[in-house]
C-alpha cells in the first residue's frame, strides 16, 4: 500500500489536525437544526484558541506568518471585536494550519465533513431533528437537517471539491461520475443551483489537467486574473447595472433574485476601511413567513461591507498568493479547485464562512514540504496512467 496514503502526522501536528477536524464537525452541527446547536457554535472559538496556542508554540513561524497574523487580527478586531467575529476566526484558522501536511489535511477533512453531514441527514431522515421544507419558484426543496437547503448544498459542493483534489488526478473517470451524482443531488434535492454549477466546473477542472498541454499554467494564470478582476466588480455590480434596466433584471434572474438585496444594501450602507455590523434577517431555521427579509449572499459583497475594505484586500490577496504558489509549483488541479471555490463566492456566502469553507485552512501554506506527500502521490498516479 502506498505509504503516503496511510501516514499521518505525529505529536503536536496530529493534535492540531484533530482540533481542526473537531472544528469542522462542530461547524456543521452549528448550522443544523440539532437542539442546542448554538453550543457547538459557542465551542468553536475555544477550539480555535487552542489551535492558535498549540501552533504558535510548537510550529515554525516566519516573520511573514507573524506579520500576517498581526495584520489580520488588528483589522478584524478593530472592525467587529472578538466575540462571534467570523473574520477573526478565519485569521486564526489560516495561521494555525500554516504548516499542515496537505494530504493528511485533505483526507481527514473529507472524512470529518462527510461523517458530520451524514449524521445530520440521518437525524433528519428519522425525524430526530426538524427537516425544514421550502418552496422557491414553485420548486419544493428540503433542508435535510440544516437550517436552510442551501447550507446542505454548500457542504455537498465542498465535499465535491475535496474529492476532486484527492482523486481527480488518480481516478479521473470515477471521480467524474461521483461529481455527476453530487451535481444531480445538489440541483434536484436541495435545489442549490449555483453549487451544482460549480460542481460542474470541478469536472471541467479535471478535464483541463488531463489535457497533455503546456498551456495549463497559462490557463491558471488567466483564470486567476479574471477571477480577481470580477471579484472587484461583483460588490459594485448594482451600481454598474442600476435597478430597472434590462441588464439588471437579466443578472438578477441569473443570480436567482439575489441582486435585489445587494441593491438594497447600497441604498443604506457604503463600504468603509473597517467592517461594520449590518442587521440581516434570513430564512435559516424556519420555514414560516419572515418579515423584513434581508440577506446578502455574495461572499465578496459581504466581505467588503461587513469585513471592510482593508480585510477585503487582505483576504483576496492572500487567496491570490496561494493560487500563484500552486500554479508556480505545477499543482494545477488544486489551483483550479481554489479558483472554482472563489467563483462560487461570487454568489454564495460560504466562501467567507469558516463553519462551511473547509479550504480556508490552506491559504498560508506556502512551502513544498507540506505538499510533498500529495505531489508524490499525484506524480506516481500520473506515471502509472
Amino acid at each position: 500500500m502506498n505509504k503516503s496514503l496511510t501516514s499521518v502526522p505525529k505529536g503536536s501536528s496530529f493534535l492540531l489536525l484533530i482540533l481542526f477536524e473537531i472544528n469542522v464537525i462542530f461547524g456543521v452541527f452549528s448550522r443544523s437544526t440539532i437542539s442546542y446547536s448554538s453550543l457547538f457554535k459557542d465551542a468553536i472559538p475555544i477550539i480555535l484558541l487552542g489551535m492558535l496556542i498549540l501552533s504558535f508554540f510548537t510550529m515554525k513561524t516566519s516573520l511573514y506568518d507573524l506579520s500576517w497574523l498581526a495584520i489580520g487580527c488588528l483589522i478584524t478586531i478593530l472592525s467587529s471585536g472578538i466575540i462571534g467575529n467570523l473574520y477573526l476566526y478565519i485569521v486564526l484558522i489560516v495561521f494555525s494550519m500554516r504548516n499542515s501536511d496537505i494530504l493528511s489535511l485533505l483526507k481527514f477533512t473529507l472524512i470529518s465533513l462527510v461523517s458530520a453531514v451524514i449524521v445530520v441527514y440521518l437525524l433528519a431522515h428519522f425525524n430526530k431533528i426538524p427537516n425544514l421544507s421550502f418552496i422557491r419558484n414553485g420548486v419544493f426543496r428540503s433542508s435535510l437537517g440544516m437550517r436552510f437547503p442551501l447550507i446542505f448544498g454548500a457542504y455537498v459542493f465542498y465535499i465535491s471539491s475535496l474529492l476532486t483534489i484527492l482523486f481527480g488526478n488518480r481516478f479521473p473517470i470515477r471521480t467524474s461520475f461521483i461529481l455527476l451524482a453530487l451535481f444531480i443531488f445538489a440541483y434536484n434535492i436541495t435545489n442549490s443551483r449555483n453549487d451544482a454549477f460549480c460542481i460542474a466546473f470541478l469536472f471541467i477542472a479535471i478535464v483541463v489537467v488531463h489535457i497533455k498541454t503546456d498551456k495549463i499554467k497559462a490557463i491558471c494564470y488567466a483564470g486567476l486574473t479574471m477571477t480577481l478582476l470580477i471579484s472587484c466588480i461583483i460588490p459594485f455590480i448594482t451600481l454598474v447595472f442600476p435597478y430597472g434596466g434590462k441588464s439588471y433584471f437579466f443578472l438578477d434572474k441569473l443570480m436567482t433574485g439575489r441582486l435585489y438585496y445587494q441593491d438594497v444594501l447600497w441604498s443604506f450602507y457604503h463600504p468603509s476601511l473597517l467592517g461594520k455590523s449590518i442587521p440581516q434577517v434570513g430564512l435559516g431555521g424556519t420555514n414560516g413567513i419572515v418579515m423584513n427579509y434581508f440577506y446578502v449572499d455574495s461572499s465578496l459583497t459581504r466581505l467588503l461591507f461587513l469585513g471592510g475594505i482593508l480585510f477585503f484586500v487582505f483576504l483576496v490577496l492572500t487567496w491570490s498568493k496561494f493560487i500563484l504558489f500552486l500554479t508556480r509549483n505545477k499543482i494545477y488541479l488544486f489551483a483550479l479547485v481554489m479558483l472554482v471555490i472563489w467563483i462560487n463566492g461570487f454568489i454564495e456566502d460560504s466562501m467567507v464562512d469558516p463553519t462551511t469553507d473547509v479550504f480556508l485552512c490552506y491559504l498560508l501554506i506556502n512551502n513544498k514540504t507540506s505538499f510533498r506527500t500529495y505531489i508524490d502521490l499525484s506524480n506516481t498516479s500520473a506515471n502509472k496512467n
